[in-house]
This record gives structure tokens, sequence and C-alpha cells, in this order.
């Protein structure tokens, strides 16, 4: 039997992904806007709701703030639909990833998922690549958190969950044949270099810096160009890059039972 060319040799938990993110946002968008408040209620994650469940003053001292401050009444405002208090719904550091925008917001994070889920998804398997996800977007959400624990503005989409598989990739595809066996699957993956030998991999750091730096760009200035009608949460892109970087190794299977893997596909 003719192999299957790689571009449409994806694993299946990467089509899965995508699949689920495409069907999400047909139905969002199906609902219409009078669904909006609803959805972004119980799925998009608020910083403000998490800091006013542990800190329920935050709000009361926001509401002080409002008789003087139009910056504070703008924030209170925005603020209410969500009836923020004694309900955390933690569900949302995780359902706001698979929430989005726009076609563009979920067409964007399909590309880049495909392309950096693959390699990562090829080395760690199904359940670990969907471990990373999840992880990737809960690092996201506590990182926009921190930067604005008040913040009224929800966070929604799956880019949190890209980061971090992009983090995870810069720790192996520059390693020998990295690209190659994590793109195409063909022999086993390269051993994971210690975070250390990334300080002296050229490629690795230029590959980081050249990320952090468009990350910023487009962050910064993702409304006037036009490719958001919201700002880009890169703060939360931080987060989750940090988190693909620095834990890939915590989802590593045992060299053994990658090996095991294999050869039990190659025998079928």
């Amino acid at each position: 039997m003719r192999r299957q060319e790689p571009l449409f040799n994806a694993p299946g938990c990467i089509v899965l992904s995508l699949a689920v993110l495409l069907a999400i946002h047909f139905a969002y968008w199906a609902l219409g806007e009078a669904f909006d408040d609803q959805v972004l209620v119980q799925a998009a994650f608020l910083p403000a709701r998490l800091t006013v469940f542990f800190s329920p003053h935050r709000l009361d001292l926001l509401a002080q703030q409002a008789a003087n401050d139009p910056v504070a009444l703008e924030r209170l405002r925005a603020l209410q639909p969500f009836q923020i208090g004694a309900d955390l719904k933690p569900w949302t550091l995780l359902t706001y990833a698979l929430v989005h925008g726009s076609w563009t917001h979920v067409g964007l994070n399909a590309i880049w998922l495909l392309a950096f889920g693959t390699p990562v998804a090829r080395r760690l398997g199904a359940l670990p690549y969907f471990g990373l996800c999840a992880g990737g977007a809960v690092a996201a959400a506590l990182a926009h958190w921190a930067l604005d624990p008040m913040g009224a503005a929800p966070l929604i989409g799956a880019s949190g969950s890209v980061s971090a598989l992009m983090g995870a990739c810069a720790r192996f595809m520059f390693s020998p044949g990295g690209v190659q066996r994590g793109m195409l699957g063909e022999g086993p993956p390269p051993p994971l270099p210690p975070l250390a030998a990334l300080l002296r991999d050229r490629p690795a750091l230029l590959f980081v810096g050249s990320w952090a730096v468009l990350n910023f760009i487009f962050g910064a200035g993702a409304v006037e160009m036009g490719l958001s009608e919201a700002p880009v949460a890169w703060v939360a892109h931080v987060g989750g890059f940090a988190f693909g970087l620095l834990t890939l190794g915590l989802f590593e299977r045992p060299r053994g039972v990658v090996a095991l893997a294999r050869e039990d596909r190659e025998e079928r």
C-alpha cells in the first residue's frame, strides 16, 4: 500500500483537536449574538472572578473607586454580566481555550496547532499531548490573571495551549534529526536535551527570541493592524510557552515504552 503523504497524515489526536475547535466555533457562530454573553459567562476565563472568589473585598474596593474613577466605573460595569462573587467556575481555566471570537481567530490557532502539535503528539502520544495542552491552557490563564487580577475582559482562544506546543517544540526540534523525526515521524524521536543545552543552541535561542518579539509586537498592535477586534493576551501566550518549554520532560514516556509501542505498530 502506498504511504500517505505527511501533509495528510497528522496524528489522530491532532485531527480530533482541530475537529473539536472548529465544531465548537461553528456552534458558537450558529447560535448568534443573542447567546454571546451566556457562552462567555459560562466558558470564558475572567481574571476578576478568580480574584473576587478568594478576596471578596476587592469588588467592594472597585465599587468605591468607581465613584471617582471613570476607568474603575467602566470596569465595574463590564463585570456586571458575569455576576462574580461566590461562584468560581473553575472549569473556565480550560473551557476558555475551546471558544474563539471569530473564524480568523480559530483558523489561525488551528494552523499553528497543526504545525506545532504534530511533532509534539508524535513524540508524546495522545494522552500526554492532551495533558500538555490542558496544562498550557491553565498556565496561560494564570499568567493572564497575574498581570491584571481584576481584569474585566474575558479570555478566550486556544493560543495558550498552542504556545505550550511551541515551547515544547523548542526543546527538541533543533536537536539532530529533530525536525525530520518530529514532523514526519521517521525513526525514534531524539532524546530530550536538558534545559541548559538550550542556552547553547543558537537555532533554538533564535526561535525562542523571534517568538518572543513577534508575540509582543502582535500582542501590542493586533487591534491597530486589524488582526483582532480585542487586545491579544500576549502575557497568556508567554505563560503557555514557558509551561511547554519547562515541563515537556514531565510528559515524556519512558524510552522503553516508546520503543515497544513503535515495534507494535511496525508488526501490524
